[in-house]
């Protein structure tokens, strides 16, 4: 009895190492998760999301290359336009110089037009107001005097000089007269124009 009892304990011990072994060999079994249909969403709208900072990153690079392109211009323009505001600017200044100039001829020029009216009203009084009205002489009638008659009249050359030098007497007045009043004019277009330069200065300033 107890032999069979230590054979039975013997198949028993043999039996769990053998169901051992066979677990041990066994090939492991893989476990399948189902996927749910709302992370496939997630997924589905994470990459949409991601494709969309793309396209966000590629646009923002081409503005930034943009504005790049378009600050270099600007730089290249705001040069040429440094270098035409300073040409302008030396044009000017010789401008202005010649105005200057241009002033001091005219002011000299009409310091002599003031020597010559001055001059011209000191000529004598007995010379501008020689009398104007002709003398008359009765000539008989000679050979030389061809076929006048007696009692007839006759204005002698010296009469007719003597009439003709007032009104050329009068001439070189009238002309710095008129020269004079042309300087004038002149001179106040020159203020007016002057004037509009600053006052259009003044509100290029404000």
């Amino acid at each position: 009895m107890r032999l069979q009892v230590e054979e039975a304990n013997a198949a028993v011990i043999r039996e769990r190492e053998a169901a051992r072994k066979a677990i041990e060999e066994a090939p492991p079994v893989i476990k399948e998760t189902p996927v749910l249909v709302e992370d496939t969403e997630k997924i589905n709208s994470l990459t949409s999301e991601v494709e969309a900072l793309k396209a966000s990153l590629e646009s923002e690079r081409q503005a930034a290359e943009n504005l790049r392109k378009a600050f270099s211009e600007a730089e290249a323009r705001n040069s040429e336009l440094a270098t035409e505001l300073e040409t302008a600017t030396r044009k000017a200044d010789q401008l202005h110089e010649s105005v200057q100039r241009l002033e001091e001829k005219l002011f000299n020029s009409e310091s002599e037009i003031q020597v010559l009216r001055q001059q011209a009203l000191a000529i004598s009084p007995t010379s501008r107001t020689m009398p104007t009205r002709s003398k008359t002489v009765f000539l008989p009638r000679t050979p030389e005097n061809g076929s006048h008659l007696n009692g007839e009249t006759k204005t002698t050359p010296d009469m007719a000089l003597a009439v003709r030098e007032p009104e050329s007497e009068e001439k070189p007045q009238k002309y710095l007269n008129e020269k004079q009043q042309f300087v004038d004019k002149r001179r106040e277009e020159k203020r007016q124009e002057k004037r509009g330069d600053n006052e259009r200065e003044t509100r290029e300033e404000k």
